[in-house]
């Protein structure tokens, strides 16, 4: 029996050099001195019907022959901000979809590299802004550990592709709601803000969050957040520092960038005391995920896996309980 896990890893990237994964590297057959960025993904503009050719490099750094699967994927914004990339099974409706490779199935031989060559064409109704999607190279034959738990992992990296369509273009930052909950599992409160960019270009916010409660509890926490992109809004889960008993609480949660904010209001009741990030004994819980390269577009590698155990299924959960919805706002 089955259940599938998909990790994000942060690997190492040298400049000019690509992560050693499963035995092979990806990376892109071309990048401009000028611009470092372009060692662990591709940028580069587009008119609107106008064609983007290149290539990525794939090295079989191992002892055996490896067989790759290759596609396009679409570029997503990660629940806790930063880029992110759909699977590769996945329909693509996206930028994805402008993306075409030469060859979706390779094998390649020890010790050796091949290059795959790539199309992108900015449709002729392509909105100006920024579009990314991403190359997938993914082991086509996965491994089996030993064991009576046993782990089947199928690795990928996948390399960013960057399109920006030349035209009036901005971001435009969106706050709609904000409300205090418990992370499922650890028992660590949080205030999960639902914001995102409904403009045409990316770019990283500031989000600062001020909490008032029971006997004049008070608090205000920022945080950087990573990249959003254009189209997407996510459940930001913000966890919280301080133990918060029960009752009722304010929320004010504003969202800046480039001198523009917009501030959104809630209120939540909170019937069970919950644990806060800072206290001892209490678990770490993720806040944002792990990516290389400028603008977290880089190198990206991504464990497919699947966990087979002798004793029947293991069940999944998500992380963060679907939030209700509360006051909105938008600027």
């Amino acid at each position: 029996m089955l259940f599938l896990v998909v990790a994000s890893v942060a690997p190492a990237v040298s400049a000019g050099a690509a992560p050693v994964a499963g035995g092979f590297t990806v990376r892109p057959a071309h990048a401009d001195p000028d611009d470092p960025a372009t060692q662990a993904y591709f940028k580069q503009e587009l008119v609107a019907g106008q064609a983007f050719v290149d290539q990525i490099v794939i090295g079989n750094v191992s002892d055996a022959p490896i067989t790759f699967d290759i596609a396009p994927v679409d570029g997503l914004t990660a629940q806790t901000s930063g880029a992110v990339y759909a699977n590769s099974q996945d329909d693509v409706t996206k930028a994805g979809d402008w993306a075409a490779v030469d060859a979706s199935h390779i094998t390649i031989a020890p010790q050796t590299e091949q290059t795959v060559g790539f199309t992108v064409t900015a449709p002729d109704d392509a909105a100006p802004g920024d579009h990314l999607l991403g190359l997938s190279v993914q082991n086509a034959e996965a491994k089996t550990s030993g064991g009576s738990f046993q782990v089947k992992q199928m690795l990928r990296v996948v390399v960013g592709v960057l399109i920006r369509v030349p035209g009036t273009a901005a971001p435009h930052l969106r706050v709609e709601r904000a409300e205090l909950r418990e992370l499922e599992g650890p028992n660590v409160g949080a205030v999960i803000v639902r914001l995102g960019d409904d403009g045409t270009t990316l770019f990283k916010p500031k989000l600062t969050v001020t909490l008032s409660g029971p006997r004049g509890y008070e608090r205000t926490v920022s945080r950087q957040l990573d990249t959003l992109l254009p189209g997407d809004m996510i459940d930001y889960p913000l966890s919280w520092p301080d133990d918060l008993t029960a009752g009722h609480y304010d929320i004010t949660a504003e969202a800046s960038y480039d001198g523009v904010s917009v501030q959104v209001l809630g209120a939540s009741e909170v019937r069970e005391n919950l644990v806060g990030t800072d206290s001892p004994g209490s678990e770490p819980v993720a806040t944002r995920p792990t990516s290389t390269g400028s603008n977290g577009l880089g190198l990206v590698i991504v464990i497919v896996g699947s966990v087979v155990l002798t004793f029947g299924l293991l069940g999944a959960f998500g992380m963060i309980r679907r939030p209700r919805r509360d006051r909105t706002g938008t600027s």
